[in-house]
């Protein structure tokens, strides 16, 4: 590791600097004071956050200090000679000599470059390009630190040290700064944020709360000047003084802000204009609230910015830790937000179906819905609105007797579709009856499954060969614990629409075994086009092997080997064997590795001549075509049996009953008494039409008979949620009551799927349209 500082007969390294300060120089000098020729020495002492001036004609006792000048207010530095240097401060100013002054006066000012920013620095009046190629922004960070803190007399602990430590040794790609990992961050939050100004190359920034003091005038001053900076998460307590958001980023025409992560806020009505304001100011891209506000603030804010001009930039939204699923039908997200994600909050999946299903004009492309749970089942006439392509349900609690019902709501769905099933928490581990269960359904939707972390059986490579536009598989993390890696290698070889293989790397390590044979089923397949091995540990004979069978499928046209541990010695000979593939190949690879400077530009020339190919070479018929090969994967002649999932009959109803409580309108009014109560309140006059619209239970319907709507009176005891009248214009005969396949229990028997214009109808009675004609009306 580099030393933090490298003159002044000091060096220390960032693994072992101190929590003190240290002298970077000190220097000795004496001047005439009378005609007798007499000296008054003087000691120079520059420290990390200052300049200080003893005076003293005997140093057998401690010299007496005469000034001390901070680096932050040094105005003007410079060389009058090759022995003689000067430093103006806002204050005062310092001349002494030292042999070979121009050559420490660069190391000074390369130490001043290092812990001031650009409108900080002073005149420098010599030649100092020699220090301006050696500055390391991530040692900055911790060098502007550290004065910061001695120049106020704070306290600096050695966790604060070890923390800037990690982000000093994190990888040259690593942009993103964790402040969360300080200890009572609310002490230094000050001084970190504005040590952090520094780095022009930070693109997140993650702060916690300071606690009774507030740091959103901190994190503005970054925003002011940071032209880099994409992405804020924040657990700061929303206050007033959030407005410096706006202010700044109105006075950066240069900022990249595009994201901002809210945790933990507690935004009140109250503040919630400032957030609406920040949204009008800042043209945000995604925008996510975790746990930040309550039901009815979150209802507002969400309203009131469909109106902003910014909205339509809005291109992601997230709710996290928030169960209010309403607003997918009470607002307009779902038309107007192409990326929506609601996770964590502890629902199932059934009931976000039905949602989507209330609202016209869905425009959600990409639905998240991660760490909820499909604990019930789905019924068998269920889908997912058309417009989703990718459909994200990572790390979720499953029962797993009910994943074939999430496969065939994807086939009912009748659109292509991407799934996330990464790290499922199963409830219920019975793989056999529920893969013969899968290998039954049809779904041609399905182009691609990230498996990450989940269990690889035979059967379930079998329902993948089955589907004719299977076109990615995702298993990150993959280490063969399941014992299936002959299953896997035979598929990845054997498959003709697999287009796309991520098998990235995890804490959990692959062995050298199962990547030999994943390595070779790449070269013998002839429809993989894209292959993701970031963050694989490969071992130099691996490497070679990976170039091989790049030499052997010249299909392959995308490979990402970004920190795969690989060493200048692999990687060189790695490109010489690929420039005589002649197809081209784009190639992602780890640039931070220690390249020689005489080598640096061929390997550049390398890529590039690999990622436009070579016309001249000829290319052999085989490396691009599929040829029958006599391996004949062994899942093959599995045997799937016409297994059935168990059912849940005595409980299925109970639970459908508890979801569709969350939907109805009595979980509306309970989060919008106030202020939209009077919505909901009735006069004297209004008694008996109070009586007639308690909630009453409803039946099934006989097939083919359509009753118009009867209320009938409620048995004394039985309470139901009272509902808002809704009045028949006149002249106008009663609606139609739609058969209800969302309401009805289906737990048992299965009905047979309904037409297409039964479904149509159903989902225009569930708009509940005139429950948000009338809040939009209040709200405006």
């Amino acid at each position: 590791m580099a030393a933090l500082y490298d003159f002044g007969g000091n060096s220390y390294k960032i693994d072992s600097v101190k929590s003190t300060e240290q002298i970077i120089f000190c220097s000795i000098w004496g001047e005439k004071i009378n005609t007798k020729h007499k000296l008054d020495k003087r000691l120079l002492i520059c420290q990390e956050s200052s300049i200080s001036l003893y005076k003293s004609r005997a140093f057998s006792k401690d010299p007496a200090l005469s000034r001390k000048f901070s680096w932050f207010d040094i105005v003007k530095f410079g060389v009058k000679n090759d022995n003689q240097m000067y430093f103006t401060f806002e204050e005062g100013e310092i001349n002494f000599k030292y042999d070979h002054a121009n050559i420490l006066a660069v190391k000074i000012a390369e130490f001043i470059k290092s812990i001031l920013l650009e409108k900080e620095m002073p005149v420098i009046n010599f030649d100092d390009d020699d220090s301006k190629n050696s500055l390391d922004l991530k040692y900055c960070t911790l060098m502007r630190f550290r004065a910061l803190i001695f120049r106020d007399g704070a306290t600096l602990k050695e966790s604060h040290l070890r923390v800037f430590g990690e982000y000093i040794q994190s990888p040259i790609k690593s942009k993103s700064f964790d402040c969360t990992k300080f200890k009572n961050f609310g002490s230094i939050d000050k001084y970190v944020l504005e040590a952090l100004k520094i780095d022009t190359t930070i693109e997140e920034l993650m702060i916690p709360s300071s606690g009774k003091n507030s740091n959103w005038e901190y994190v503005a001053e970054i925003i002011k000047s940071s032209q880099t900076l994409t992405r804020v998460t924040t657990s700061e307590k929303f206050d007033e003084k959030a407005q410096a958001i706006c202010t700044s980023f109105k006075a950066n025409q240069y900022s990249n802000l595009q994201e901002l992560v809210f945790v933990n806020n507690h935004i009140t009505d109250v503040l919630v204009g400032i957030l609406e304001k920040i949204i009008e100011t800042i043209s945000l891209t995604s925008l996510t609230l975790s746990n930040s506000m309550s039901p009815r603030v979150l209802k507002l804010f969400l309203t009131n910015i469909e109106s902003c001009d910014n909205f339509k930039y809005l291109q992601q939204i997230k709710l996290d830790s928030m169960q209010e699923l309403y607003i997918l039908t009470a607002t307009n997200i779902c038309k107007n937000i192409a990326n929506v994600a609601i996770t964590n909050c502890d629902m199932e999946v059934i009931t976000f179906i039905k949602n989507l299903l209330k609202t016209k004009d869905c425009a959600i492309e990409k639905f998240d819905i991660s760490k909820n749970k499909l604990t019930v089942p789905i019924f068998q006439a269920a889908f997912f609105p058309t417009s989703i392509k990718e459909l994200i349900m990572n790390d979720m609690n499953i029962d797993l007797q009910y994943l074939p019902s999430l496969f065939n709501a994807l086939h009912n769905s009748k659109t292509p579709i991407i799934v996330h099933l990464k790290r499922m928490n199963i409830v219920a581990d019975m793989w056999d009856p529920v893969l013969d269960a899968i290998c039954n359904i049809t779904c041609p939707e399905l182009e691609g499954l990230y498996w990450d972390g989940n269990v690889i059986k035979g059967k379930l490579l079998k329902f993948f060969e089955s589907l004719p536009e299977f076109k990615l598989f995702g298993i990150s993390g993959y280490n063969n614990e399941d014992g299936s890696i002959d299953d896997l290698s035979d598929f990845i070889a054997t498959t003709k629409s697999l287009q796309t293989l991520i098998i990235e790397g995890t804490e959990k390590k692959m062995s050298t075994d199962v990547m030999q044979k994943i390595l070779i089923a790449i070269g013998q397949n002839r429809s993989l086009k894209t292959i993701n091995l970031k963050s694989q540990v490969l071992t130099p004979e691996q490497v070679v092997l990976l170039g091989d069978s790049l030499m052997q499928n010249r299909v392959i046209d995308h490979i990402n080997i970004d920190r795969i541990s690989i060493q200048f010695a692999d990687l060189f000979p790695f490109l010489q064997t690929l420039r005589k593939r002649g197809a081209p190949l784009k190639i992602v690879y780890d640039t931070s590795i220690s390249i020689p400077e005489d080598k640096k530009s061929e390997v550049s020339l390398n890529v590039r001549k690999i990622g436009i190919g070579d016309s001249t070479i000829s290319i052999p018929e085989e490396t691009i075509k599929h040829i029958d090969q006599d391996r004949s994967p062994g899942y093959r002649t599995l045997t799937v049996s016409a297994t059935t999932i168990p059912s849940t009959d005595q409980k299925a109803p109970e639970n459908e009953k508890d979801l569709e409580e969350k939907e109805s309108e009595s979980y509306y009014f309970d989060y919008y008494s106030d202020p939209y109560s009077y919505y909901y309140s009735y006069s004297s006059d209004d008694e008996k039409e109070k009586e007639k619209v308690k909630t009453k239970k409803e039946k099934p319907k006989k097939e083919g008979k359509v009753k118009t709507k009867k209320e009938k009176p409620k048995k004394e005891g039985k309470v139901k949620t009272k509902k808002p009248v809704q009045k028949q214009p006149e002249n106008k005969p009663p609606e139609e009551e739609i058969p209800s396949l969302l309401m009805t229990p289906i737990y048992g028997e299965i009905p047979a799927p309904v037409s297409q214009s039964v479904l149509q109808n159903l989902i225009d009675h569930y708009m509940i349209k005139d429950i948000i004609r009338r809040v939009k009306e209040n709200d405006v």
